[in-house]
């Protein structure tokens, strides 16, 4: 894989992890616990093959592209999430 694609592929990562995210919390807010319960179970299996399978991999072997909030460097802006969340979901506290 070279520099551009790995770079491309980190911020798919990041964009998914956000959009699985803001559905959890989406979920929370407006469905019953049983769905809420069922989606946090087959989310957590997203994230763990997003970030162990995948982004493992390749920020061993690009570390310069690891986001700063998995420890790494590589800065992801507020108005790059807001592009991949529901409305009114974005907060910067």
């Amino acid at each position: 894989m070279n520099k551009e694609n790995a770079e491309q592929l980190s911020l798919h990562i990041v964009a998914v992890h956000a959009m699985v995210n803001d559905i959890v919390r989406f979920t929370k807010e407006n469905k019953g616990e049983k769905v809420f319960d069922n989606l946090t179970l087959h989310a957590g299996k997203i994230m763990a093959a997003l970030y162990l399978d995948i982004g493992d991999d390749l920020w061993k072997m690009y570390p310069e592209f690891k986001p700063e909030g998995i420890g790494g460097n590589y800065e992801i802006t507020d108005e790059f999430y807001e592009k991949y969340l529901l409305p009114g979901a974005f907060s910067n506290d």
